[in-house]
Parts: structure tokens; C-alpha cells; sequence
């Protein structure tokens, strides 16, 4: 019949599923995580032989994600699938979007200061508004979350 909230623990699924209400406490986990996930990227892109586990970093994101909204719909629903598909999924693929572009940057970065001897981007600056831009999506998709009374699962 498949999983349902009755049989969560029988699938040893509750330790992914978030029932704090805490907006704050939701807010810094999802951006202490997001923007882990920019610094192991940063460190991918530091050299060209491990450039792959960058690559691996974002392709395991994009899983997660996607694993995210299926546990979602299995376990709540319609209104795991109404609030997957309409606050979870868009703000985590863009946050994806947003790490995958920050990654190919400073793989650029990287790819100038080798050629050229020289890179005119500093990486400090692309992280911090990278990061700002990280704080803006995890704060509204925290703030949509707590205004909808949402049941989450896997901080990602």
C-alpha cells in the first residue's frame, strides 16, 4: 500500500522528517547547508583533478532534490505534492542553479589564473554574493513554509 505516516517508523523514515516549528532554527539550518555546499564547491574548483567530485556535488544535489519531493508526495500526499511542487522544488532548484553557476565561475576562475598567470575576479566577492543570494532564497522558502504550516522533510 505503500508509506504511509502510520508506517513511518516502520521504514525507519522519521529521522527525516523536520517537526520543529522553529523559523529561525529552519532558516540557519537550510542556509548553513546551502552555503557548505558553495565552500565544497569553491574546493572543487581549486584544482583540476578534482573538478569530478564538483561535478559529483551537484549531480547528488539534484538527486536529493528530487528524492525531497518524491518522499513529499509518498509520505503526505496531495498536500506533500501541492507544497513540493509549489515551494520546495522551485526554490531548490534554484538554489542548484545557483551553485552550479558559482561552480562553473570559479572553474573559470581557476582555468584564467592558470593561462594568464593573473585573475581579474577575486573569489571573495563572487562568494559573498553568491551567499547573499543563498540567504534570499532560503529565507523566503523558510518564510513560505512557516506561513503554510508546511510538513518538510531533509533539509537540503
Amino acid at each position: 500500500c505503500g508509506i504511509t505516516t502510520a508506517t513511518l517508523k516502520d521504514f525507519n523514515l522519521q529521522i527525516y522528517t523536520c517537526e520543529d516549528g522553529s523559523f529561525f532554527g529552519n532558516f540557519f539550518s537550510r542556509f548553513i547547508s546551502c552555503f557548505r555546499n558553495i565552500l565544497l564547491l569553491f574546493l572543487c574548483s581549486l584544482a583540476i583533478f578534482i573538478t569530478p567530485v564538483g561535478h559529483v556535488l551537484v549531480a547528488y544535489r539534484c538527486y536529493l532534490v528530487g528524492f525531497n519531493t518524491t518522499l513529499l508526495i509518498t509520505l503526505f500526499g496531495i498536500s506533500g505534492a501541492i507544497s513540493g511542487i509549489i515551494i520546495i522544488l522551485p526554490c531548490q532548484l534554484v538554489i542548484t542553479a545557483i551553485c552550479t553557476v558559482y561552480f562553473v565561475l570559479m572553474c573559470n576562475r581557476r582555468s584564467q589564473k592558470k593561462k594568464f598567470g593573473r585573475c581579474d575576479l577575486p573569489f571573495l566577492k563572487p562568494t559573498l554574493l553568491f551567499a547573499l543570494l543563498l540567504l534570499v532564497i532560503c529565507l523566503a522558502e523558510t518564510l513560505l513554509l512557516t506561513l503554510f504550516s508546511v510538513n518538510t522533510i531533509l533539509v537540503l
